[in-house]
């Protein structure tokens, strides 16, 4: 009866017992009691009965189950509030860290942002972990405390040193990118690594796996990429192969193993070479759903060589095309190794990417998309992603764009040339040159190139 296999009846009978040893008045026994069965049957009656004989962690446990409407309670977020507080005021510290989230978020409470730092602050001093990164995030950006980034590297490392994962690879983060302590990339590698090596936590619920393991697989990735350019380490290609390979296990947030452990096979760099895996790595990066413009354009570049695959001019467009797409939303296509940039090899893609869009129209009916081409290359050469930035090469790249016949001349390449005109950025600063490109783009309705003709005193 007592192995979790009682049926109702005797579930009744449990309790029937269990009010007759309460009126012993015997409070220690009590508990006791209500644990033993509480550990044996799970049921939300005795959980009930336990917090509200004042037991802390079954009153946390009741306002989780409140909180997300679960174990057979309607979701109720004043009552998760209120079992939140009675566990908080008795210095149960994830009790602290929840009640604090509740008034950050406003739920069943009213929105308070110095009681929310209050209760995780109260509840990190106790050694909480979660709430230590959570002072993490608000120390660096300033929210409900003054910007601090030697408090945030402080409590990164409080937590951290218990084990906390996303701490782990946050302090990794901040040695390598020398962001709130000083830069010291060994440092990096060593907090990366235990990250990467940790063993998960059965008792994570479903929000805190996923986190758990973006973060891990982040920390394999950059401790991969370390290895590969031989910062903090010793360079070492099979090893970097190896971490890759671990995070590209990892359905979404491998993508951008998967690209990098590509470029090892194309090369046959720390593994034998293999253009047929990496054609495969290539196609499963752009597959996950991350848009990785990098994968897209490697991809056109072995189509149209042949490596890996048949040699096919058209699917190489093909591929192109989702690149051009793809551009504008991809944060990874960048060098800016703080925002997951994928250090892409600059010179060599400047060579090809270059002859696909010159060429872009050569198998297309529609003009339309060697004009998003250029300007394509352009924004690239502009902004520095995936290109090198160059201002010549993005004024050459906008007037191809702004020019191109028949009454498809980009409206945002004749603005973007304008402005370039305007500030003198890769051609020599000239006015009237600015208005003439202005004026195209706001003849074809452009409001910002109408503006812009307003600040130059052109009618």
């Amino acid at each position: 009866m007592m192995e979790g296999t009682a049926n109702q009846d005797s579930e009744d009978r449990l309790l029937a017992e269990l009010k007759a040893i309460e009126e012993e008045g015997d409070p220690q026994k009590v508990k006791r009691v209500l644990r033993f069965l509480m550990e044996h049957l799970g049921d939300v009656r005795i959980l009930t009965m336990m917090a509200e004989r004042g037991d802390a962690e079954a009153q946390y446990k009741l306002g989780s189950l409140y909180k997300k409407g679960r174990g057979g309670l309607k979701w109720d977020d004043k009552a998760a509030v209120e079992w939140f507080r009675r566990a908080a005021e008795q210095n149960f510290a994830e009790a602290m860290f929840a009640l604090g989230e509740m008034y950050r978020s406003g739920r069943g409470v009213e929105r308070d942002e110095q009681a929310a730092v209050g209760w995780c602050r109260r509840a990190a001093e106790q050694g909480f972990a979660r709430a230590q990164f959570e002072l993490v995030w608000r120390y660096r950006h300033g929210e409900g405390v003054a910007q601090d980034g030697g408090a945030a590297a402080e409590w990164c490392r409080r937590a951290a040193e218990q084990g906390l994962l996303e701490a782990l690879f946050e302090l990794g983060k901040m040695y390598e990118m020398g962001q709130c302590v000083e830069r010291d990339e060994q440092a990096a590698a060593g907090w990366y690594r235990r990250a990467a090596e940790q063993e998960q936590n059965k008792e994570q619920d479903e929000e805190q796996e996923k986190s758990w393991t973006r973060s891990k697989v982040r920390a394999q990735y950059r401790l991969g990429l370390m290895y590969e350019e031989g910062r903090g380490v010793e360079q070492d290609d099979g090893t970097a192969a190896g971490w890759y390979r671990r995070a590209a296990e990892v359905g979404y947030y491998g993508a951008e193993a998967r690209f990098r452990l590509g470029l090892l096979y194309r090369d046959g760099r720390g593994v034998e070479q293999d253009e047929e895996q990496a054609l495969d790595l290539f196609q499963q990066a752009e597959r996950i759903g991350t848009p990785i413009t990098a994968a897209k354009l490697e991809l056109a570049y072995m189509c149209d060589e042949g490596l890996g695959t048949s040699r096919d001019h058209n699917q190489a467009l093909k591929w192109f095309g989702r690149a051009v797409w793809s551009f504008w939303g991809d944060d990874s296509f960048t060098s800016d190794r703080e925002h997951g940039g994928l250090n892409w090899d600059f010179s060599r893609a400047e060579k090809w990417i270059c002859r696909f869009a010159d060429h872009w129209h050569e198998k297309h009916d529609e003009d339309e998309n060697k004009v998003d081409a250029w300007n394509l290359l352009a924004y690239m050469y502009f902004q520095g992603r995936g290109l090198r930035q160059n201002y010549l090469e993005a004024a050459k790249w906008f007037r191809k764009a702004a020019e191109a016949e028949d009454g498809l001349g980009s409206i945002s390449a004749q603005l973007d040339l304008g402005l370039m005109y305007r500030m003198g950025e890769g051609v020599e600063r000239d006015d009237a040159e600015a208005a003439k490109w202005f004026r195209k783009a706001a003849e074809q309705g452009n409001e910002r190139a109408k503006e812009e003709l307003k600040h130059l005193g052109v009618d």
